[in-house]
């Protein structure tokens, strides 16, 4: 949690410094505006709702797009995003509401609960509690950190409407303006996430139970009937937990048999991957494994998720290259007369350099818009006929709306 919590105090701070919110508004410049009004999103909002969506496009193709929706009264929360790149689509959701997490993925046949808190510890969606020294201190450093690098940018931002007691205001930047530490900083990035891409090697399988089930039926030429198979996998369903420990308990010798072919199924896929990078010559490498045990090599992450898709915005290292720099920005945002944000939209374009030399762009697009102040209300998810998943003793009831 504190790891998250300082992470997004780097993401906030970039574009946070303190200003007075009682000054009179016409007196403090759009820069200042946006900046506080993230800063009290960040630090002091407990109850707000946002939806957002964004789309990244390669030389012009989109190569993923996604949208989530958010919302938050104290510790009560809730969200959901769908992720998707043309050849799959993830879904999820999740809610915690009077103490109880909630969550599931448009794929799975289950929902999962636990116990979760009922009150925050600190305050904003950050959950930065006043004794958080640390956290604090990082976000004052950041503050500095903001204007520093923005510099005279700061000017660039200008007011485009005023009405109805909101005020939009636009930033533009092209890339004769870019401050050349964002360039500096990015072109490290670029390297570190090219090098680690570059020495990927791993074994990926599209269903590990179900390769696991064809693997013991392979090696030992015995049939697994589709009751064991269903539970073993995780698609069998249980009336009660005291079924459910019953089940493993008559089962055990089975599954232990299954259990032993799995580390040796684990242990031939990597040797395979082995084999086949020594044969290629080759440092790097992705084996994927279907659930019938076929398998395909895929010579490094960017060739694999293109064949195979991307399933997260972590998908997006492949996307890097050796070298990135900020081309333009186009960003527009708008605040109330409170001082709160209610909407902002982003494009930024990149250029990136691949292995090769070659020069690709990259356009990110986001927007994202933000409503009811003080008045959101989380209810918990409508899990339709999904099942509860058995943890055991940790299961948690979930009360439908």
């Amino acid at each position: 949690m504190k790891k998250n919590r300082v992470m997004a105090c780097l993401i906030a701070g970039v574009c946070v410094l303190t200003v007075s919110a009682t000054a009179a508004f016409g007196s403090i410049n759009g820069y200042a505006n946006y900046k506080t009004a993230v800063k009290a999103l960040a630090l002091e909002v407990d109850n707000v709702s946002a939806e957002g969506t964004f789309t990244l496009t390669y030389d012009g193709q989109e190569v993923m797009k996604g949208q989530v929706d958010v919302g938050c009264d104290g510790a009560d929360q809730y969200s959901h995003s769908v992720i998707g790149d043309g050849i799959r689509t993830s879904e999820s959701w999740s809610a915690t509401v009077n103490g109880v997490n909630t969550w599931f993925n448009s794929d799975d046949p289950h929902y999962y609960s636990y116990e979760a808190e009922t009150e925050k510890s600190g305050h904003g969606l950050m959950n930065i509690g006043s004794d958080d020294e640390m956290s604090q201190r990082v976000f004052t450093l950041l503050e500095l950190g903001a204007d520093t690098v923005v510099g005279d940018l700061k000017n660039n931002v200008v007011e485009i409407d005023a009405r109805d007691g909101l005020y939009t205001y636009q930033l533009d930047i092209d890339s004769s303006q870019v401050p050349a530490v964002v360039n500096a900083a990015l072109s490290v990035f670029a390297y570190a996430v090219s090098e680690n891409v570059a020495t990927t090697c791993y074994v990926d399988w599209e269903d590990w139970t179900k390769s696991a089930v064809t693997w013991y039926e392979q090696q030992t030429g015995e049939t697994l009937d589709q009751d064991f198979i269903d539970h073993y996998t995780g698609e069998g369903e249980y009336s009660t937990t005291e079924e459910n420990d019953a089940w493993w308990e008559a089962n055990q010798e089975l599954i232990d048999k299954v259990s032993e072919q799995e580390s040796k199924m684990h242990e031939h896929y990597y040797d395979q991957l082995t084999d086949e990078l020594n044969r290629r010559g080759a440092e790097c490498g992705i084996l994927f494994v279907a659930a019938d045990g076929s398998t395909t090599f895929y010579p490094d992450e960017k060739a694999y998720h293109e064949a195979r898709g991307y399933e997260d915005v972590n998908d997006l290292d492949a996307f890097i290259g050796q070298d990135l720099t900020l081309d333009n920005v186009h960003f527009t945002f708008t605040v109330n007369r409170d001082l709160q944000l209610t909407a902002n939209h982003g494009e930024a374009t990149f250029t990136t350099v691949d292995d090769k030399g070659g020069k690709h762009t990259l356009v990110l697009t986001a927007d994202a818009a933000l409503s009811d102040y003080g008045t959101t209300v989380v209810k918990p998810l409508d899990v339709g006929d999904r099942q509860p998943y058995d943890f055991g003793d940790s299961t948690v009831e979930v009360t439908e709306p």
